[in-house]
């Protein structure tokens, strides 16, 4: 059952592409990130959670962001689709949540709002 969920979520992702970015709007946004900074999830874009061994992956329609296990529960709230600022990421420290913020912005996963 769970190969044929992923196979569906698979082909489902290949036919819908997110949102287009502006790249240096994206690269500003990294540069000017702070802890109240308000980004959203990229509109259009699939995401799938998985666990490998121990490392969280982020899985895209064009490759995979591996991610430490702590973060999660940053990851799962980003996934919601509501405005977030990098302070508000649960169950990570400061410079964990900015870090994981730069990080998405920088692949292209989370915008500013």
């Amino acid at each position: 059952m769970e190969a044929v969920a992923g196979a569906v979520a698979d082909e489902v992702t290949t036919q819908t592409r997110p949102a287009p970015l502006g790249p240096l709007a994206q690269l500003r946004a990294v540069e000017a990130l702070g802890p109240e900074s308000v980004l959203q999830l990229r509109r259009g874009i699939r995401c799938r959670i998985t666990r490998r061994g121990g490392e969280l992956q982020l899985r895209l329609l064009d490759r995979t962001i591996e991610l430490a296990v702590s973060a999660e529960n940053a990851v799962k709230a980003v996934l919601t689709g509501e405005p977030l600022t990098a302070a508000s990421l649960p169950g990570l420290d400061a410079d964990e949540q900015l870090a994981l913020a730069r990080r998405l912005l920088r692949e292209g996963v989370l915008v500013p709002a």
